[in-house]
């Protein structure tokens, strides 16, 4: 049976980190708590109370799928059946915070 991913897991390998000392020592990929696809790298450090793991986590925004919520194809009651299907704009629900810190520093 194949190893299969489920939202909020991840997998770590060593990495080559070649001649630069900067890159992550693992990398690996895997699925936030919503099912997307993220980015994981770690690195090895030394502290006081000895050796750590110093971790990112990255949306993959190429192939970050928006997902609706729930009843969202449902058309409203009432006075809003009037309205044309080509409204030109679109309500969504940002809760990614990397997408959320790079939209406030893209403003600032």
């Amino acid at each position: 049976m194949a190893y299969e991913q489920k939202p909020g897991q991840f997998v770590l390998f060593k990495n080559d980190k070649g001649d630069n000392d900067k890159r992550p020592d693992y990398r690996g990929d895997g699925l936030d708590l919503n099912g997307n696809p993220i980015e994981v790298a770690a690195w090895i450090k030394e502290g006081k109370k000895g050796k750590f793991m110093s971790c990112t986590i990255k949306t993959k925004a190429h192939d970050h799928k928006y997902q609706p919520p729930a009843g969202a194809d449902k058309k409203p009651a009432g006075k809003f059946d009037d309205m044309a299907d080509d409204v030109p704009f679109i309500s969504c629900e940002l809760n990614d915070d990397a997408i959320l810190k790079k939209l406030r520093k893209d403003r600032e």
